[in-house]
C-alpha cells in the first residue's frame, strides 16, 4: 500500500506499506528429513522530498522492517531493522550533477552502521557522459546463513551446511568510474569500471 499527498508542486511526502508471506518446503535426499520454512517479511517507509530550487531537491526518510522465520531447520527466529536516510541532489551548473546520500541503519543481527554515498556526472556536448561513485554498502547476512540446520534434531547429516549464528555483516567501499556515448539516436555505448574493496 501507499499513500501520497503532493503538498504542493515543489513538496511531496509518502508512506508505504507492504508485507509478505513465503513457504518453503524441501527435500534433499529421500533418507533426510525435509526443511520447512514459513517466512514473513514487513517494511514500512516514509519520506519527504522537497525541491528548494530548480538547482536543488532532498529527500529525507525513514524505514522500519522485520523479517522472522519459523522452521523445522533453521528454528524460530525474527529480527528488526531500522534506518534513517537523507539524499540531496544538486545541479550547479549546466551538465553537471551531484548527489550525495547519507543512511544510518540499525539491525539487530550487526549493530548500527553508517552507510555515506556520492555520485557525480557530467554531460560534455550532446553525446557523451561521463560519472563516477564512491559509497559504503553493507549486506546483513539471512536466517540461512546463519541458522541452517541449527534447528535440526540429532546429527546433522552429511552434505549440509551448518549455520553460524555470529556472523557479522559484509561491509564493502565501491569506487566506480565509467561513461555513456550517444553517437546516434537510439544507440548508447556505456563502459563502466568498478572497484569493491569489502
Amino acid at each position: 500500500g501507499q499513500l501520497r499527498y503532493q503538498h504542493n508542486e515543489r513538496s511531496r511526502t509518502e508512506a508505504q506499506v507492504s508485507a509478505s508471506r513465503g513457504t518453503d518446503y524441501y527435500v534433499f535426499t529421500p533418507t533426510s528429513v525435509a526443511s520447512d520454512h514459513l517466512t514473513h517479511y514487513t517494511n514500512v517507509l516514509l519520506s519527504h522530498q522537497q525541491q528548494f530550487s530548480e538547482r536543488v531537491r532532498a529527500t529525507l526518510g525513514g524505514q522500519a522492517d522485520r523479517r522472522a522465520v519459523i522452521s523445522n531447520d533453521r528454528g524460530n527466529h525474527a529480527q528488526w531493522h531500522y534506518a534513517a536516510f537523507g539524499v540531496v541532489a544538486v545541479t550547479p551548473t549546466a551538465g553537471l550533477a551531484l548527489t550525495g546520500g547519507l543512511r544510518l541503519d540499525h539491525d539487530q543481527a550487526y549493530g548500527t552502521e553508517v552507510v555515506p554515498q556520492i555520485n557525480a556526472s557530467q554531460q560534455i556536448g550532446e553525446a557523451l557522459t561521463l560519472r563516477g561513485a564512491i559509497g559504503r554498502a553493507i549486506r546483513a547476512p539471512d536466517f540461512t546463513e546463519r541458522y541452517n540446520a541449527n534447528g535440526r534434531a540429532g546429527i546433522v547429516p552429511n552434505g549440509f551446511n551448518v549455520g553460524n549464528a555470529s556472523l557479522q555483516a559484509e561491509r564493502t567501499m565501491n569506487y566506480e568510474i565509467g561513461t555513456d556515448y550517444r553517437p546516434l539516436p537510439g544507440l548508447t555505448a556505456k563502459a563502466t569500471g568498478f572497484l569493491r574493496k569489502g
